[in-house]
C-alpha cells in the first residue's frame, strides 16, 4: 500500500502537526496529532477546517509537505506556530541541553586560559 506524502513525513518525525487553513489559504492553525476533537470544533467555528500540509522535525532537520501553494507571509506564520509549539512541547530537555551546553562552554572557556603557575 503506497503511503500519502503526509503519512510518510509523519512517520518519520519525531514531531510533527497538522496544518489547516481556511478556503483561501489566508488563515492558518496548526493542530498536533494528540489533540482532541474539540480543537477540530474550534478549527471549524473559525472557517479553518481544511487540512492543508504537515510539518515537522525528522532526524533533527524541519520538514513539511503541503498540498496547497501558500505565500510567505502564510509560510512565515506557519513557521512562528511550529517554532513555538515546539517550544511549548520540549520546553524543559531544551532549558536542561541551554544549561548543560552552558556549562560545557564555560569548561572550555576555562581550558582555553593560559596557565600562569609557576613550575
Amino acid at each position: 500500500m503506497m503511503q500519502s506524502k503526509f503519512q510518510e513525513l509523519v512517520s518519520k518525525a519525531q514531531f510533527a502537526m497538522c496544518v489547516f487553513s481556511n478556503p483561501d489559504a489566508t488563515d492558518v492553525a496548526l493542530v498536533g496529532f494528540e489533540s482532541g476533537d474539540e480543537a477540530l470544533q474550534e478549527l471549524q467555528a473559525r472557517g479553518v477546517s481544511r487540512l492543508v500540509g504537515v510539518v515537522g522535525i525528522a532526524d533533527g532537520q524541519a520538514c513539511s509537505e503541503f498540498d496547497v501553494p501558500l505565500d510567505g507571509p502564510v509560510i512565515d506564520a506557519i513557521s512562528a506556530a511550529f517554532v513555538q509549539a515546539f517550544e511549548i512541547r520540549y520546553h524543559d530537555a531544551i532549558e536542561v541541553e541551554k544549561a548543560r551546553l552552558g556549562s560545557l562552554a564555560w569548561l572550555e572557556d576555562l581550558h582555553a586560559l593560559p596557565d600562569t603557575r609557576q613550575n
